[in-house]
């Protein structure tokens, strides 16, 4: 927090993008998957500040699917788009199973580097299968 070169550098990828946007356009699978690996990096990075200050498994798991989305959240109202997380398709849901799975082998202290791989790989597994089958979660109301 002390230091602004991480915002300046964000900063500065959103103006590239937003000003380079249809020249990048065929990255559109490899951003996908940056994404992905980010999206479980940070599900673990916020669990684990969960853990470490002692709070309640419910919460660490809920900082953790708030730090691997709330980026994307940005992105996408920069880029002036609905965010991913409002629409049906699996994307907090991957980040709370990969919350529960660190939460899992923490418990059972497995070690650390083992268990920050095998989260970031449950995370990026269920993302990509629920891509690639076109999975959704079941909503609650009728499209009449």
């Amino acid at each position: 927090m002390g230091d602004l070169t991480y915002v300046y550098v964000i900063f500065a990828a959103v103006v590239f993008a937003i000003l380079l946007r249809k020249k990048i356009a065929y990255l559109s699978k490899s951003l996908f998957l940056f994404d992905t690996i980010g999206l479980g990096i940070f599900t673990i990075v916020g669990t684990e500040l969960g853990v470490q200050n002692g709070f309640h498994p419910i919460i660490s798991v809920s900082l953790g699917m708030l730090t691997a989305t709330f980026g994307g959240v940005i992105r996408d109202t920069l880029s002036n788009e609905i965010p991913l997380i409002f629409h049906k398709e699996i994307y907090a849901t991957a980040c709370i199973i990969g919350s529960v799975t660190f939460l899992i082998l923490n418990y059972f202290q497995i070690d650390q580097d083992i268990n920050y791989i095998f989260t970031t790989l449950m995370v990026i597994g269920v993302r990509l299968i629920v891509v690639k089958f076109k999975l959704e979660l079941p909503t609650f109301y009728s499209r009449s």
